[in-house]
């Protein structure tokens, strides 16, 4: 905002207008958004967005000059009349209006002039565009780059109170400004409850009060709950009870039933404030993402408590032997398809493991693959489920990944070279590592499908 103030003065300056004013477009508040220059006339608020000569000018899109005596041309030493000029902000979509107010002899040419304007407009559409990517891109590979570090430390087994400060200050990380609430059911059936707000008491008051409803909402309909979207007048409603800005809830599922619930509120700001970013679809998603964690911890949590996959574990190497491994894809089919989440199935296999284990015996078959399973475990994140679905052939299942390119591959066939069972060949190069990747649902577009790759390498 501070720069397009900047700009506004300057061309007020350089136009010989009294004020400069650019009014944004704001759909998600049914407004423009007044950014002005320091001229005696300019003012900072909101005005309607499909009402009086502002919305006329949009919806026109061509510049509009008006003056007090219209068909009147002011000479170089008469006073300037007072006017108005108009101008819409085009870009691939309307951007908003750029207001010029008393300009003075600049526009005694009056059609050269709105040309001028409109060029300018023009000029001023495309840099706010530009701009607005440039942030966004910025910003989502700031919150890529946060999810990336909060993975790790979120995605592993927690106890209740653990997990609760952890995504507390996961989502502190991931939005500094407003209220972060986090929700996890407890043992004994109760949710265990944390918050932060970085505003006044009275706001974090009335910021909790909408919060508490919101969140039990989203925990009794097993929805997210989120302003993004919301009609414009439904989210004026909501700014003029609550005195809040944007909202995002988000129930963090286990199977079928909500475990906990993550939420963040953005406060409208105060008078004479910055205006607050509203949540964007990226934010959402990024908090999907979060939530996502959660449950994944929550999961792992439950399930090194009561070592259900013992009796699908593989006897020779203990990882998940292909029954266990069948249940866990398709878990996460179901949650990659709940949180509209991706993740990646990598299959591998030992080339020629048949004729390798003829030539060399089953103890040095045996051995081979123990190796490789404890090379597998150690080259993948806790999270991740690990199988040996035959014979010389395992898989690993990377929820809430992004594809990889093939690091992971390449990573383990390098490792295989190194196992002790192969430098003690007499041809080490024998020994190779084979092996295809699957994204879901990219890649691959229904669960079945994928259980049917799986079971056909088995």
């Amino acid at each position: 905002m501070e720069r397009l103030r900047m700009v506004a003065g300057r061309l007020a300056e350089l136009l010989g207008a009294d004020a400069a004013q650019i009014h944004l477009v704001d759909e998600s508040l049914d407004r423009f958004r007044i950014v002005s220059s320091a001229g005696r006339h300019g003012q900072e608020g909101e005005l309607p967005l499909h009402q009086g000569l502002l919305a006329h000018a949009l919806a026109g899109q061509r510049p509009l000059f008006l003056t007090a005596r219209p068909g009147r041309t002011p000479s170089e030493t008469e006073e300037s009349l007072p006017n108005l000029l108009l101008a819409p902000l085009l870009g691939s979509r309307p951007l908003g209006v750029l207001a010029l107010e008393c300009v003075g002899r600049t526009a005694s040419d009056q059609e050269e002039f709105e040309k001028l304007a409109g060029r300018i407009a023009e000029f001023l559409a495309r840099s706010i565009e530009g701009q607005a990517d440039e942030s966004e891109l910025s910003r989502r590979s700031t919150l890529l780059g946060n999810l990336a570090d909060i993975a790790g430390r979120i995605m592993t087994a927690h106890e209740a109170e653990s997990l609760l400060s952890e995504a507390l200050g996961a989502l502190r990380a991931l939005f500094p400004t407003g209220l972060n609430t986090v929700r996890i059911l407890g043992e004994g059936g109760g949710f265990l409850f944390r918050s932060a707000f970085d505003g006044s008491e009275p706001e974090a008051q009335r910021a909790l009060e909408l919060e508490s409803t919101l969140a039990r909402r989203a925990i009794e309909t097993k929805r997210e709950i989120a302003s993004v979207g919301l009609p414009p007048e439904e989210m004026r409603r909501v700014l003029e009870q609550h005195g809040v800005q944007a909202y995002a809830f988000i129930p963090v599922r286990v199977e079928e039933d909500v475990a906990g619930v993550l939420g963040v509120i953005r406060p409208a700001p105060r008078r004479g404030q910055d205006p607050v970013p509203s949540l964007s679809r990226l934010d959402v998603q990024t908090l999907r993402k979060l939530a996502l964690y959660v449950t994944l911890a929550i999961e792992n949590a439950r399930r090194m408590g009561s070592r259900r996959e013992r009796a699908v574990e593989d006897s020779l190497t203990g990882l998940l032997a292909i029954g266990g491994f069948d249940a866990r894809v398709e878990e996460e089919v179901k949650r990659a398809e709940r949180y509209r989440e991706r993740f990646l199935l990598t299959v591998l296999t030992i080339a020629d493991f048949d004729r390798l284990s003829d030539s060399n015996g089953s103890a040095w078959s045996e051995a081979l693959q123990k190796e490789f399973a404890q090379a597998l475990r150690r080259n993948v994140r806790e999270v991740d489920a690990v199988a040996r679905i035959s014979e010389g052939r395992f898989a690993v299942l990377s929820p809430a990944s992004e594809k990889d390119s093939g690091a992971l591959l390449r990573r383990l066939e390098a490792l295989l070279a190194q196992l002790p069972s192969v430098r003690a060949m007499f041809d080490p190069g024998e020994v190779r590592l084979t092996g295809r990747q699957y994204y879901f649902p990219d890649e691959i577009a229904t669960g079945g499908e994928l259980l049917s790759l799986v079971r056909t390498a088995a």
